[in-house]
């Protein structure tokens, strides 16, 4: 089951090769009530122009829980749901600092989540 959530982009892996024969990225992506979001696999160089987003822009997109992966950040995208909201944002090294300092790390052990 789908579900729709707005996020910024905040880190996009480079593209690797994928069992399938399609190159994939991880993305990271905080939402607009401060979560964490792991976008996998996203077939960044395969989505059409409109689709392809930068760092730091908001994005909206369909997400699903990843069934195969237990970290709680996980989620699958349905690729044509990618709807870019804005121009990249540009950050002063100091607002960066101070805006991270709003976001709480999740910290993970082999048994499951600690905090």
């Amino acid at each position: 089951m789908f579900e729709k959530k707005r996020a910024l982009i905040v880190v996009r892996t480079y593209p690797t090769p994928a069992k399938q024969g399609i190159e994939v990225s991880c993305t990271a992506a905080i939402t607009d009530k401060g979560e964490w979001l792991r976008l996998f696999p996203i077939p960044y160089r395969f989505l059409t122009a409109d689709r392809q987003f930068r760092k730091y822009q908001w994005i909206e997109v369909e997400v699903s829980k990843a069934s195969r992966d237990a970290r709680v950040e996980s989620y699958k995208i349905e690729n044509n749901s990618i709807k870019i909201l804005s121009e990249p944002i540009i950050i002063a090294q100091a607002d960066a600092r101070s805006a991270a300092a709003n976001f709480k790390p999740t910290h993970y052990r082999r048994s499951g989540m600690l905090d």
